[in-house]
């Protein structure tokens, strides 16, 4: 699918505020209301965007964010990647270049959540070599994923 001017600004506006109303978008990019309705069910129809709620993390008590980055035997990601996404603390996996070829995103409530998933979970993952985990601290900011 390719993505015109107007597309393009359409997700920008709803990357800040999702729930924002067709007629304010309409005003803001200054195209009728109909145009914004067809495009946004467009756009979500094609996969291109979706309407999510993004949580606050920290205010569900999550305080401990940390990054797991795994070195596996290759044949083995797709099984490790397909028991990670299923745990409730996992929030993203990504496969990777270099040495570790599988990173994920966890959440945890407190320390001994954290030990518990890595002894329990990770620590059990059949073909792995090396794991390194990086703990998140603050996040600094965060920028919309498309440039007009």
């Amino acid at each position: 699918m390719l993505l015109d001017d107007i597309d393009l600004a359409l997700i920008k506006e709803l990357e800040k505020d999702a729930r924002i109303s067709s007629d304010l978008l309409a005003k803001s990019l200054d195209i009728s209301s109909t145009t914004i309705r067809r495009r946004t069910r467009r756009l979500i129809q094609e996969d291109v965007i979706k309407i999510v709620a993004i949580p606050d993390l920290k205010k569900l008590g999550y305080s401990f964010i940390v990054g797991i980055q795994m070195e596996l035997d290759q044949k083995k990601i797709e099984n490790v990647t397909k028991e990670l996404i299923k745990h409730p603390n996992v929030r993203s996996v990504w496969t990777v270049t270099e040495r570790y070829n599988l990173t994920s995103m966890t959440v945890f409530k407190a320390t001994e959540e954290f030990s518990e998933f890595m002894r329990a979970i990770v620590g059990e993952f059949d073909g792995l070599k090396s794991v390194e985990t990086n703990i998140y601290l603050e996040l600094i900011g965060s920028q919309s994923q498309v440039k007009s």
